[in-house]
């Protein structure tokens, strides 16, 4: 198009009498705009390639709040909480994301502050975003049993003392009734409209965080920051742009994640700022935490170790790619069939790519000698999967192999999205556990028309409940007075009498219960640091573990 345009102002100018000249000129034009895309496209592999060698996907940032006379005052990976990640107890399977800066595969983003329900990825469609709701699990029929609500409440804490202790004691098993949930971060990249490609609604959102950038603005956290890339050229010439789009979705795994599998991830920085112990860290809305990738209890007296495909890996490859849970695909590129980790012959079944993963087998031995491959090249966190998804923006390689005669060449077209973890929940029997009877309203206006604040008077307690004023459990189950951040609310029953309740949703940690050992972890924030994967931060992890842990490693001192 642009060699038309440079000819149609060539020959109506005074060139019109020497139409070679005039076609030469317009051959040296067009070829220093083909090659000004492709330093372009070149310079954004140089910025892509250098985010993923400095450090790792994950969490890099989130706003500034506060600041003080060292460095440790101000945020990092954590704010008002971890990850800027806040559980909505009074609302069904609800969780605030406030805004945070994120790294995926090199690609550096900036999320807004949202709000979002526990979904998964559509069990039967392929249809791109399709997604269905996850279900809270039922009551144990032990409970239900209990026709007064006082024995209802002492049986409910026996199920969570046996969550808390990891325990299947008087045949409750309470594993059907306490299910995780294993949310992630996920990013792909998305083909603008050919004919519009920077259409101007995004643009303006583009130039609202540039303008807060140039300005200092307050972020209002109203705005994302969503690169572009040229990310393919099609014949050499005709560009295609990419635009970057993320998500946070839910998978509901089949292996079971035990409670003992977790481990908190000190932070010396945020507890020194906070003035925290390491136990009072533990239990509160700050604290990150690992999984065990040998799946056994976590041992802290053994020292640290080496671990290839662990736990993590089995659960991510559990969950799909863009394509859902129908999605099957094939990862061929490079004359590099890829294959599960436990296939040993090229007979086998091939690799999945359609569902995520890092870790995967060649048949074909590497110049080290290896079959074994990471995806990702430097980078820990990553997970990959390949999508057919239109909307799409895949990329184009003319592969060869061989030499003379047996020299094959193909053309390779694929597409991918990439995911980090970022929480695990447990859905607990109190999001449906109703004893008192209260009438569930269809329509949420319903339960504070009239003014009703969920008061403990009969004309301010709220009329029944709903998914967005979810309010069912007992008072008196928790031991822990109310809080301005956890209240106790009035709900009127069918008899119009006012019950004293509280939030049924997600927490980070439940209210103390009696009976039961230390506070309830509900909530694990699971998601890995951006800058964890640096080589300053790998020599500050090995040296705070020498000096926090020295009994163990009080060989490695001089």
């Amino acid at each position: 198009m642009e060699r038309l345009i440079v000819l149609l102002l060539c020959l109506t100018a005074s060139y019109a009498a020497q139409p070679p000249a005039c076609e030469a000129q317009v051959d040296s034009l067009g070829a220093k705009v083909d090659a000004l895309m492709r330093q372009l496209q070149l310079q954004q592999l140089f910025v892509e390639e250098k985010v993923r060698s400095d450090a790792d996907s994950g969490i890099k940032q989130v706003p500034t709040t506060s600041t003080g006379t060292r460095p440790y005052f101000s945020q990092t990976h954590v704010g008002d909480t971890v990850g800027n990640i806040r559980p909505v107890p009074s609302k069904k399977n609800m969780f605030d994301i406030g805004s945070l800066i994120a790294v995926l595969n090199g690609v550096e983003f900036r999320a807004k502050r949202h709000t979002i329900e526990l979904r998964t990825p559509h069990k039967t469609s392929k249809t791109f975003h399709a997604t269905e709701p996850i279900t809270l699990p039922t009551v144990p029929p032990q409970v239900k049993s209990k026709g007064d609500v006082t024995k209802q409440i002492a049986e409910m804490r026996e199920w969570f003392r046996n969550f808390q202790d990891v325990s299947t004691r008087s045949g409750r098993n309470f594993y059907p009734y306490f299910k995780s949930v294993f949310c992630y971060l996920e990013g792909t990249w998305l083909e603008a409209d050919k004919k519009d490609p920077l259409s101007a609604d995004f643009l303006n959102t583009q130039y609202n965080v540039k303008f807060q950038g140039y300005t200092g603005a307050y972020n209002d956290e109203k705005y994302d920051y969503l690169p572009t890339t040229m990310i393919d050229l099609i014949n050499d010439t005709i560009p295609v742009f990419g635009k970057w789009n993320y998500r946070i979705m839910c998978h509901t795994p089949k292996t079971v994640i035990k409670r003992d599998r977790f481990r908190v991830i000190d932070n010396i920085a945020l507890r020194m700022a906070k003035n925290l112990t390491f136990e009072e860290y533990k239990d509160s809305d700050y604290a990150r935490f690992q999984l065990n990738p040998r799946n056994s209890k976590y041992d802290t007296s053994k020292s640290e170790y080496f671990a290839g495909r662990g736990l993590l890996d089995i659960i991510m490859e559990e969950i799909p790619g863009l394509d859902n849970y129908p999605g099957k695909n094939v990862d061929d590129g490079l004359f590099e069939a890829v294959y599960p980790l436990s296939s040993k012959i090229a007979t086998q079944p091939k690799l999945n790519s359609a569902y995520y993963n890092r870790w995967f087998r060649v048949m074909r031995k590497g110049a080290m000698g290896l079959t074994v491959r990471h995806r990702g090249y430097s980078d820990e966190s990553i997970f990959t999967a390949q999508t057919t998804q239109q909307k799409v923006a895949g990329m184009h390689l003319d592969a060869c192999n061989g030499r003379g005669k047996s020299r094959v060449c193909v053309n390779y077209y694929q597409k991918w999205s990439y995911a980090v973890p970022l929480f695990v929940t447990y859905l607990t029997p109190l999001g449906q556990w109703n004893p008192y009877n209260l009438k569930k309203q269809t329509n949420d206006a319903t339960v504070t028309s009239g003014g009703r604040t969920g008061g403990l008077s009969s004309t301010k307690a709220y009329n029944g409940y709903s998914d967005q004023h979810l309010y069912l459990t007992p008072a008196e189950f928790f031991s822990a007075p109310s809080t301005p951040e956890d209240p106790i609310k009035g709900v009127l029953d069918a008899k119009g009498t006012v019950r004293s309740v509280r939030a049924s949703g997600q927490r980070f940690v439940f209210p103390e219960i009696p009976g039961v050992r230390g506070r309830v972890r509900q909530t694990y924030p699971i998601f890995p640091v951006h800058t964890d994967g640096s080589v300053v931060s790998k020599e500050l992890a090995a040296l705070v573990d020498m000096v926090t842990k020295s009994n163990t490693f009080a060989n490695l001192f001089k």
